[in-house]
C-alpha cells in the first residue's frame, strides 16, 4: 500500500480536480488519475489495472499512474511502488 496521500480530490459535472493541501494548490486532473489517487490509501499501483480496467482500459490506467508517478513530488500524494 502506499502512504496517505495529502490531497482531497472533487469533481463538478465536467471535471475532475485535486487539491493538495501542503501545498495550497489545486490542480485539473483526468479521470483516471482521480481514480487512481483515490485508491492510493488501500490499493498498490500493481492492482490499479485490475480494479480500474472495466471503466478505463489498461493503456489509459498505465498512462494515468505514471502522471501521478511524475507529479507525486509536485503535489506531496505520495504514491509509489513499495
Amino acid at each position: 500500500m502506499m502512504p496517505r496521500a495529502f490531497i482531497h480530490g472533487f469533481e463538478t459535472e465536467t471535471a475532475h480536480y485535486v487539491y493538495d493541501v501542503n501545498s495550497n494548490r489545486v490542480a485539473r486532473v483526468e479521470e483516471v488519475v482521480s481514480d487512481i489517487l483515490q485508491l492510493c490509501d488501500s490499493v498498490s499501483p500493481p492492482d490499479f489495472v485490475s480494479l480500474l480496467s472495466k471503466k478505463h482500459g489498461r493503456p489509459t490506467i498505465e498512462t494515468g499512474l505514471k502522471e501521478v508517478m511524475s507529479s507525486a513530488t509536485c503535489f506531496h500524494i505520495g504514491c509509489h511502488e513499495d
